[in-house]
């Protein structure tokens, strides 16, 4: 099993995401079409999302914090100077370039988030968008996450997806859809490890004539990770059926990423455990799962620079009810709630 496989595909759909959820008809025609009607799977989409001076600060209100890259409006264009990294697919296929970049941006440097952040389609063919430096990671090594610069790239006006300063919920929304799905990554990459180890308890008997599984210490850890992964597993499917039964599930979709990344982590080190100091090794089995697990809580909206930031958020925001999520009833966003930062993003920045 290879995660950066998927992650490029999840990728594709982040990218797509915003137009999906708040393009026009237009936009949708002109930007959507060519990737469901790719045969190949050569086009890949980008959500150029991180700047070089952070993420997990998208959305301050803080002028001087936040965003930095800047798309200027001039005439019946907006002309971007920016630099984004962690910009999964970005290089597209030999460095080339994405195909199609949805690129998160400031219209007005003088403006916090919440009036200023907007989301952008820039195609890929473009002038002024260059691949930088690719980025050498721990894990997840069959997936790019390049560095890409945008100097003086002009798009039309039309291009904006929604209007200046929606930029905050339609990438709440984004990540939330991806929240969900990393669940399936890290259930995924537990089981591989759960599998691999078990295999190693059944014929191991380095402990005596009995294979270590006997082994009560053995047969306990074994057993906790085995929880963890079904607890996993059962999240991720009841976070995806509540965001296709309701279109919206920002709650359970957080606490699924949260929870299983965290999970994903401890079950593989302690599979680890099990298997002893080989497991170590450089390219063994449970060294590579580790280095793939690490970045969980990490990617996708930092555990903690983010996402409990938007649970904390969700909890205090006027009208929430504990019991939504169990009931399998829809949260009753008003307008103002669905656009306040307080609701859609955390209650402070961190």
């Amino acid at each position: 099993m290879e995660v950066g496989v998927p992650t490029t595909l999840l990728a594709n759909g982040l990218a797509l995401h915003p137009i999906i959820t708040s393009g026009t008809p237009v936009q949708k025609e002109r930007f959507l079409r060519p990737f469901a009607e790719d045969k190949t799977g050569d086009l890949l989409a980008c959500f150029a999302f991180t700047d070089v001076e952070g993420g997990a600060n998208f959305d301050s209100d803080d002028p001087n914090a936040g965003v930095r890259t800047f798309a200027r409006l001039e005439g019946d264009s907006y002309v971007i100077n920016g630099v984004k990294h962690f910009a999964t697919n970005g290089s597209g296929w030999e460095r080339k370039g994405a195909h199609l970049y949805t690129l998160t941006t400031r219209t007005d440097l003088s403006r916090g988030a919440k009036d200023a952040l907007s989301v952008i389609a820039v195609p890929g063919d473009t002038p002024g968008i260059r691949v930088g430096k690719i980025e050498n990671k721990l894990g997840h090594r069959l997936t790019v996450q390049p560095e890409v610069l945008f100097e003086d790239v002009r798009v039309p006006r039309e291009n904006l997806i929604g209007a200046e300063g929606d930029g905050i919920p339609i990438i709440t929304a984004a990540f939330g859809w991806t929240a969900a799905l990393i669940g399936a990554a890290c259930v995924g990459v537990m089981r591989a490890a759960f599998e691999y180890v078990l295999d190693f308890a059944r014929l191991e008997r380095r402990l005596g004539s009995e294979p270590i599984i006997n082994h009560q210490i053995v047969g306990y850890t074994l057993a906790d990770i085995k929880m963890r992964i079904e607890a996993c597993r059962y999240l991720t499917w009841r976070a995806c059926a509540y965001l296709d039964a309701h279109g919206e599930g920002q709650e359970i979709a957080i606490m699924t990423k949260v929870y299983c990344s965290e999970q994903a982590v401890q079950a593989v080190y302690d599979a680890m455990r099990v298997m002893g100091v080989e497991s170590y090794v450089k390219d063994h089995p449970l060294e590579r799962h580790l280095r793939d697990a690490l970045v969980f809580p990490l990617y996708d909206g930092g555990n903690m620079g983010v996402r409990r930031r938007q649970l904390h958020g969700i909890l205090s925001a006027p009208g929430y009810d504990s019991m939504i999520i169990a009931e399998d009833r829809e949260f009753p966003f008003t307008k103002e709630m669905a656009g306040s930062r307080r609701a859609m993003t955390g209650a402070t920045a961190s």
